[in-house]
């Protein structure tokens, strides 16, 4: 089982992505919560939007409990016995977090990913197939649902035990990375070459 497990939560376009990827350059094995909604909606031939995802998500939890993506997700990792570190993306629910602190212990560190909103709105409309009127309703429901089992990642970052404003350029990001697995988590060094140059 995995000896350091950590959780990614943040506000939509923050950086969670580009931060997962600076992490697996660091050995890490990247999870992601979203990827169980994204295999439901596809199973159900629904098109991959960020309406019909928080909509997939949020009866996922509603039906089998607020830490279903979360239950689903550790039972991969499990499969996963070589693997000592973890990153797991997509926290958007005050259950899962608490699930994983109950999974993994002292193990598990929660990182929240977040930027000003006018940042993150020009990063979202940069994406293919996105309308400007879409970031406001997108964020707002992020945020935080009124349901229990919707999207608390407003909560979520209150719960997260270091955060990284990403206001700024990608080597930024990577230099903020380096300082909070450092000071935090311990590890000095990436384990690859790419990042060893960076």
């Amino acid at each position: 089982m995995a000896k350091i497990v950590i959780g990614v939560t943040g506000t939509k376009a923050a950086g969670k992505d580009e931060f997962v990827k600076i992490l697996e350059n660091y050995g890490f094995h990247a999870f992601s919560l979203a990827d169980i909604v994204r295999e439901e909606a596809e199973g159900r031939g629904l098109p991959l939007t960020t309406e019909n995802l928080q909509d997939v998500g949020n009866e996922l939890r509603k039906l089998h409990g607020n830490a279903i993506l979360a239950e689903m997700t550790t039972k991969k990792i499990s499969k996963l016995q070589e693997a000592s570190r973890i990153v797991i993306n997509s926290i958007r629910n005050p259950a899962e977090v608490k699930f994983f602190q109950k999974q993994f212990g002292d193990r598990f560190f929660l990182i929240g990913i977040d930027a000003d909103p006018e940042i993150r709105r020009e990063r979202y409309l940069k994406r293919e197939g996105v309308k400007p009127e879409n970031f406001e309703k997108d964020n707002r429901r992020d945020l935080g649902e009124k349901e229990s089992y919707g999207q608390q990642v407003k909560k979520c970052l209150e719960m997260a035990q270091e955060i990284i404003y990403n206001n700024g350029t990608l080597e930024e990001l990577r230099k903020k990375a380096k300082e909070v697995l450092s000071s935090h988590i311990g590890i000095e060094k990436p384990t690859s070459q790419k990042e060893k140059e960076s």
